[in-house]
């Protein structure tokens, strides 16, 4: 592992013993997993978003898809 996934696996404490990977895998998710609340608020901002002219004028010549 390299960056901050490295960072996070030489900083984790886990109070079982012995360590599984679901141990990691809980601790990890604890700590990472984006909310419920927070997914369908994200949602609701992306598509609620108005189209800028830019953008636009891209998709409509293919640029962007």
């Amino acid at each position: 592992m390299s960056g901050p996934a490295a960072d996070w696996l030489e900083t984790v404490h886990i109070d079982v013993d012995p360590v599984t990977f679901a141990a990691y895998k809980t601790a990890f998710l604890t700590r990472y997993q984006m909310p419920q609340i927070t997914k369908y608020k994200s949602a609701r901002e992306t598509f609620s978003r108005t189209q800028g002219m830019t953008r636009a004028w891209m998709i409509s010549f293919g640029m962007l898809v």
